[in-house]
């Protein structure tokens, strides 16, 4: 009954526009076999009549725009502060980038479309650092600033003390074989002179392979090929002492 009337008030073009959506959805199948009508169906083959019906359909409304951050905070910034919160806590991590200036935050996401864009992610979706320090150098540098210089080792202490390399060479051979402060002792008691004149000795030793599987040093070998670095530190080796005189006869029996 309410149905008919609604009919009766209908115009005869309303009426035959909306007879023919249904016409259209029965020749398209747009219905399952409970009965109930396939929406994507209808309105992908039946849009002239719908529209026919219903007027055009209204524009897909737009996302609101995300809001603009309102802090101050450098990109390295937001780096630290991320780094402070739980894996897992999404507030935190909100309230970062909330605090992060306009800059910051495209500086910051520069670096993770690099690293997307070449592939710096392993399977279970961890950073592959040597790939994204060589791919996204600049959006690095962009973020961080400039990489700092790798840090020249400390000099070594020059020795302060006096001896001579063949006096080290005593001093360290009256330390036990496992006592490194002896033999640090020894060291910085020695003038430069004295031991980069030691320590010749051993390059030159290292160099032409006089050192047998098991580390002992072969002696005939460094006393030849290394008889120049050794009288630098000992001095002129001692001459061959002479045989002692064959005795005289003592008697005349």
């Amino acid at each position: 009954m309410c149905q008919q009337g609604c009919l009766d008030a209908t115009s005869v073009e309303g009426r035959d526009a909306f007879e023919a959506i249904f016409t259209c959805i029965e020749l398209n199948g747009c219905v399952d076999a409970d009965g109930t009508l396939i929406q994507a169906c209808y309105e992908a083959a039946c849009a002239a009549e719908l529209e026919a019906c219903f007027g055009p359909p209204l524009p897909e409304p737009e996302p609101p725009p995300e809001p603009e951050p309102a802090g101050d905070l450098t990109c390295a910034e937001l780096n630290t502060c991320l780094g402070e919160c739980a894996p897992d806590d999404a507030l935190c991590q909100e309230g970062c980038l909330d605090a992060t200036s306009v800059e910051g935050r495209d500086a910051f996401e520069a670096i993770f479309t690099c690293i997307e864009l070449n592939g710096c992610v392993d399977a279970d979706g961890t950073l592959i650092q040597a790939c994204y320090e060589a791919a996204c150098a600049a959006e690095l540098e962009a973020c961080f600033g400039p990489p700092l210089p790798e840090p020249e080792p400390p000099p070594e202490p020059e020795p302060a003390g006096d001896l001579t390399c063949a006096e080290l060479n005593t001093c360290l051979g009256e330390c036990a074989p496992d006592d490194a402060l002896c033999q640090e002792g020894c060291l910085d008691a020695t003038s430069v002179e004295g031991r980069d004149a030691f320590e010749a000795i051993f390059t030159c030793i290292e160099l032409n392979g006089c050192v047998d599987a098991d580390g002992t040093l072969i002696q005939a070998c460094y006393e030849a090929a290394c008889a120049v670095e050794l009288e630098a530190c000992f001095g002129p080796p001692l001459p061959e002492p002479e045989p002692p005189p064959e005795p005289e006869p003592a008697g005349d029996l």
